[in-house]
C-alpha cells in the first residue's frame, strides 16, 4: 500500500484512464499542428476543421456547447486581430490576423472538444499520469474547484445589488459592472491567501495525495 499522487476529483470517464491520456495527447499534438501550419495551405485549415468537427460530432455532446464558448472568446480574438492589421497595415497584416484568427478558433474548438466529451477531473488525472509539470495541473485543479465558488459570489453579489438599487441605463449599469467585477477580485484574492493559509496550516507540499494499491 503506498500514496500515489492524484489530483481532486479523479474520476476517469468510462473509456478509462489510458483512453483519456490518448485524448490528452491528441489534442496537445492537433494543436500544434495548427499552430505549425503555414496560413496559405488554407486546404490544410479546412482538413483540421473537419477533423475537429468530426471529432465533436463522435462525442455526440450538443452543438450549442461548442459554439457558446467559442463565441465567448470570439471577442478577444478579433481585438487581438484588429489590432494586428493596425500595427502592420502596409506588411502584410491581413494575412497574420487571418492566421492568427484560424489558428486560434481551431485550437480552441479542439480543447472545446476536448473539455465537453471528457470529465475535467479525468483531465486532470490523465495530465498527471503523463507527468505534466504539478504546478500546471494543481492551478487547473483548484481553478475548476474555485470558478463555482466565484460563480455563486457573484450570483449573491449581483442580487444584492438588484435588491438596493434601480435598473438604470446601459452607462449606469457598465459602471455597476465594472465595480462588482473589481469588488469580486478583491474577495477571490482575499479567499485564496485564506485558503491557502489553511492549507499550509494542514500539511499542504504542492501535491494532491490518495491511498491505492500500485499495481
Amino acid at each position: 500500500m503506498s500514496a500515489r499522487r492524484v489530483t481532486p476529483g479523479s474520476t476517469l470517464s468510462p473509456g478509462g484512464p489510458e483512453d483519456v491520456r490518448a485524448r490528452v495527447v491528441v489534442t496537445v499534438l492537433f494543436v500544434v499542428v495548427v499552430v505549425i501550419t503555414p496560413i496559405r495551405w488554407w486546404p490544410a485549415y479546412v482538413a483540421e476543421a473537419i477533423l475537429v468537427g468530426a471529432a465533436y460530432a463522435i462525442g455526440g455532446r450538443p452543438w450549442r456547447l461548442l459554439l457558446v464558448r467559442l463565441a465567448a472568446v470570439l471577442p478577444f480574438l478579433v481585438l487581438i486581430a484588429g489590432s494586428v492589421v493596425l500595427s502592420r497595415a502596409m506588411q502584410g497584416g491581413w494575412e497574420l490576423a487571418a492566421q492568427i484568427l484560424c489558428r486560434a478558433l481551431l485550437a480552441l474548438a479542439a480543447m472545446a472538444t476536448l473539455t465537453v466529451t471528457t470529465p475535467f477531473p479525468a483531465i486532470l488525472t490523465a495530465m498527471a499520469r503523463l507527468h505534466m509539470p504539478d504546478t500546471l495541473v494543481s492551478i487547473l485543479a483548484f481553478m475548476y474547484r474555485y470558478i463555482f465558488v466565484l460563480g455563486d459570489e457573484l450570483t449573491r453579489m449581483r442580487r444584492a445589488k438588484a435588491a438596493r438599487t434601480f435598473q438604470g441605463d446601459w452607462r449606469t449599469e457598465l459602471v455597476v459592472a465594472a465595480h462588482l467585477s473589481g469588488m469580486l477580485f478583491v474577495r477571490a484574492f482575499e479567499r485564496a491567501e485564506r485558503v491557502y493559509a489553511a492549507m499550509c496550516a494542514r500539511g499542504w507540499t504542492g501535491h494532491f495525495y490518495s491511498p491505492d494499491v500500485e499495481k
